[in-house]
């Protein structure tokens, strides 16, 4: 039984850590678009309005994405209770907080 709920564990964690991942490079993918667009429109010297609208858009989905991978971040000290509350000793696999805000740090800030 025990093995069982180990499994079941690692495979939430793996999962969830899959998840942390995708929500991660999201949100810095669209960083670095939202970079890279007002880079070439000031290379090129565009005028202002020159894809302003797509300029909005993808600032909008990056605060999605930031609000989705804290939201993400936030379910850690959660998940590091699953393995108590199923009768398993801590797996202490999954991410620290601190590991949470030193990979925050690393993400550029989005370009206004």
């Amino acid at each position: 039984m025990l093995r069982e709920r180990r499994r079941a564990y690692e495979t939430v964690r793996d999962a969830f850590l899959a998840y942390e991942t995708a929500a991660a490079t999201l949100l810095e993918l669209g960083k670095q678009c939202h970079s890279i667009m007002l880079e070439e429109r000031a290379k090129l010297r565009l005028p202002i309005e020159t894809g302003a609208d797509a300029l909005d858009h993808v600032g909008e989905s990056i605060q999605h994405a930031n609000r989705a991978f804290t939201s993400v971040a936030r379910a850690h000290p959660h998940l590091r209770k699953i393995p108590a509350g199923i009768g398993l000793a801590d797996v202490g696999t999954t991410p620290t907080e601190e590991n949470v805000r030193v990979f925050l740090r690393g993400v550029p800030s989005v370009a206004a």
